[in-house]
């Protein structure tokens, strides 16, 4: 009488069949994000603070205090501010495959940028209003 086993004597762990990847999976993704985070994430708490510790735009111009220097530029700089937020997570969200690379570098580059130019709008906003 012949023996049958149900299967092989081994078998891959759950794990090492989880860890099957797309052939242009790309296994360093995470360092542009992570390099984009650590540098823009603490200019876009710099630029939060400024923007909470500015002046609040007037209600009305009646008064003209809208033809202030630099007004209208401070007003901007909060739109920088999301924009390089909504990259910074743009760089996260990107799908980890190597066709998206290019995209995941520029966006990051981006998030770094705009941090910094709203940054520079409002040092440049504060040293002409005093």
């Amino acid at each position: 009488m012949k023996t049958t086993f149900p299967g092989p004597a081994w078998q891959p762990s759950i794990m090492a069949q989880l860890r099957v990847h797309a052939p242009d999976h790309d296994r360093r993704a995470w360092v542009v994000p992570t390099v984009a985070s650590v540098v823009a994430v603490p200019l876009l708490a710099v630029d939060a603070l400024m923007f909470l510790a500015s002046q609040i735009p007037p209600d009305s111009c009646d008064s003209d205090p809208c033809a202030a220097p630099g007004f209208h530029g401070s007003l901007g700089a909060p739109c920088l501010v999301f924009l390089a937020g909504v990259a910074v997570l743009l760089c996260w969200v990107l799908p980890w495959r190597r066709r998206f690379r290019t995209v995941r570098i520029v966006a990051a580059v981006e998030s770094v940028v705009l941090a910094a130019a709203a940054l520079w709008i409002y040092y440049a906003y504060l040293r002409k209003a005093s």
